[in-house]
């Protein structure tokens, strides 16, 4: 580990501890995100999610819906979240947040320089994160095929996306459940692959 990586690590550490310290004074439950195994099923539960979608999303045109993060790259593991990035015309927003919504979907809030919408869905109870799925809506077109560039980079890449888990393992166990700092540890890796394939 170099210096700069050691840098990180150690402010990510102090990071997780605050915030762990945080919940536990406002007295909210603390989810340990873990690192998941890669499961065969994810292919098979965002095709059935999409489905839903479609038919949710049905009147607005020029909806495009792809699979993207962890769970759409065979054999990489993560927090076991199904990602998925919808494209619409900037005018069909507002009408498709109220219809995800209607589906059981609750929106995350997101920084609105990010330029799309977030909303986050359980299937069984919160805290078991059993099967849990990520919606990220925009009219963008620039931010939605970033989304999925990086995918098709480790798609490609197997060697990189090994490389990828084991950052993700290692971020799991230091960040224990906090996502700020869970996501300060990956972001450096994942904008140097995204620029990489954007250069290709």
């Amino acid at each position: 580990m170099d210096d700069e990586e050691h840098k990180l690590f150690k402010e990510v550490r102090i990071i997780s501890h605050m915030k762990k310290r945080k919940m536990k004074k406002m007295k909210k439950k603390w989810v340990h995100h873990s690192f998941k195994k890669y499961n065969p099923n994810f292919p098979k539960w965002f095709a059935q999610e999409k489905n839903k979608l479609k038919k949710v999303l049905g009147k607005i045109k020029n909806a495009k819906i792809e699979h993207i993060g962890s769970t759409a790259v065979p054999g990489l593991g993560g927090k076991g979240i199904v990602d998925i990035a919808i494209f619409l015309p900037r005018q069909g927003i507002d009408a498709a947040k109220k219809k995800i919504s209607s589906q059981g979907y609750k929106e995350w809030p997101v920084p609105k320089k990010l330029n799309f919408f977030s909303f986050k869905k359980f299937y069984g109870p919160e805290t078991s994160l059993s099967k849990v799925f990520h919606i990220h809506i925009t009219a963008d077109k620039k931010v939605f095929e970033k989304m999925f560039v990086f995918r098709d980079y480790l798609r490609e890449r197997p060697d990189i996306s090994e490389k990828y888990a084991k950052l993700k393992k290692k971020a799991s166990k230091i960040c224990k459940g906090s996502f700020i700092a869970y996501r300060k540890l990956k972001n450096p890796f994942i904008k140097s692959i995204i620029k990489k394939a954007e250069k290709n």
